[in-house]
């Protein structure tokens, strides 16, 4: 609950104590409320408090944000409110009101509520769903249509500055997509980070890709075109299978401010291009399915341009006939429901 005499600043810090997940688990429950009375209009934040909760504190479904206002002859106070986790929140808050009602001579409005009802399925009115509930014709036909025949990657990479010991970083959080700040305490000969939080938690054996540097990128961090150049045609005769059979490395330089390199072998192509400033694509395709090929290319170029990072890693099969499956997908074993139409 939030005190009707907290003042403004308090209300930052406690919303800064539980934006840390460190904080969040050792004292908060899955099932949680929090309450902000708001007897003035100047009060607002209080309101705005509570929904800063819903949207970044809490993640226990359902999630409710409700504003409840209580009037009486002589007064009204405003009741802002966050559930988190109470399936049975409708019933409970229209319980809660009527008792209030006759416990005091006040009367209540229930302005708004944003979530949605939590409803329990009835006891018994489960169903069971088998192959043969579902259509799988069209499916059965995209299945044996497609002949995937290579495999291609695509890569961002952006200049975001070299990350180095004693550096202010922002990390992602893949549970919360929240990003926490720290600072880099330890780089070990693998090129991998110790992160010291602001809040005192530590992580280790960080990728540069999940690092953001804080600060602008200065003029040591930018690359040259004849870097870029360079490193990507190092890498390209430093891979066997690539160097030995590819025939030339062709270049395009009427691509605005930048180029674009395009590279042919038997097994497969690789261009890169780059828009002159801040910013390289890089696109991979090879008749085989090498994956470890394709991150093998990813690691060395960002080994030779550290200062940049990678924004984008997409792959996708490639060939004809409706592909969206892997060539190892098809392969033995095969899914069960394919089994089942080929039986019928």
């Amino acid at each position: 609950v939030i005190d009707p005499s907290a003042p403004f600043e308090m209300g930052q810090i406690i919303l800064n104590i539980f934006k840390s997940k460190s904080n969040r688990i050792k004292i908060l429950t899955d099932d949680i409320m929090v309450l902000a009375p708001v007897l003035e209009i100047s009060e607002n934040w209080r309101r705005n408090l509570v929904d800063r909760f819903r949207q970044e504190i809490v993640f226990t479904e359902p999630v409710y944000l409700a504003d409840v206002v209580f009037n009486s002859s002589d007064s009204t106070m405003e009741l802002a409110m966050t559930s988190s986790g109470d399936v049975d929140f409708f019933q409970n808050l229209n319980e809660a009101m009527v008792s209030i009602e006759k416990r005091s001579e006040v009367v209540s409005d229930v302005r708004s509520i944003l979530g949605g009802q939590f409803v329990r399925p009835p006891p018994g009115s489960q169903v069971n769903f088998t192959h043969d509930s579902y259509d799988h014709v069209s499916s059965f036909e995209q299945w044996n249509s497609q002949k995937p025949v290579g495999l291609q990657t695509l890569f961002q990479f952006e200049v975001r500055g070299i990350i180095g010991l004693g550096d202010k970083v922002m990390v992602r959080d893949m549970n919360d997509a929240e990003m926490y700040q720290g600072v880099v305490s330890a780089v070990d000969v693998d090129g991998k980070f110790t992160i010291q939080y602001d809040d005192g938690d530590v992580d280790t054996a960080m990728d540069r890709d999940s690092l953001f540097k804080v600060g602008l990128v200065t003029d040591s961090d930018k690359v040259s075109g004849a870097e870029i150049k360079e490193a990507w045609i190092k890498i390209l005769g430093s891979i066997e299978s690539i160097s030995a059979a590819i025939s030339d490395i062709h270049e395009f330089n009427d691509v605005g401010l930048g180029f674009l390199l395009v590279a042919f072998w038997p097994g497969g192509t690789a261009n890169l291009l780059w828009d002159g400033k801040n910013h390289i694509d890089l696109n991979i395709f090879t008749f085989s399915h090498n994956e470890e090929l394709h991150a093998e290319l990813k690691t060395l170029f960002i080994g030779e341009l550290p200062s940049l990072k990678t924004v984008l890693h997409d792959e996708q099969p490639r060939g004809f006939g409706r592909v969206v499956s892997y060539a190892k997908d098809l392969e033995d074993p095969t899914p069960t429901w394919v089994e089942l139409m080929k039986s019928k």
